[in-house]
């Protein structure tokens, strides 16, 4: 457990039952308690949570992640403005599969 959140480079430590999903409303909790069950692994599909500055896009990505690790999956945290910078260095140390 402790190595797959030194992997997955969260920010902040974080879990979905810290969430306060009814302050936030815009939020929808069954959805995000639906990808916690790690289904989307299964699927081979990729999560990618987004929305609007101070909703709580960060701790939700945090929590969910977190509650994949513990299922024994491993996760890689990423924000939207680090995603391109580590796709560039991916691509140009030739460690990136372009298809």
């Amino acid at each position: 457990m402790r190595m797959g959140l030194q992997i997955a480079h969260f920010p902040c430590v974080r879990t979905l039952d810290d969430f306060d999903f009814g302050f936030q409303s815009a939020v929808e909790e069954w959805l995000i308690r639906d990808s916690s069950s790690g289904q989307f692994i299964s699927n081979s599909e990729n999560s990618i949570k987004f929305g609007s500055r101070g909703v709580g896009n960060c701790r939700l990505a945090v929590g969910l992640g977190r509650k994949i690790v513990e299922q024994g999956h491993t996760v890689r945290f990423i924000t939207a403005m680090g995603l391109p910078a580590s796709l560039s260095k991916g691509e140009s140390e030739g460690s990136l599969e372009l298809k």
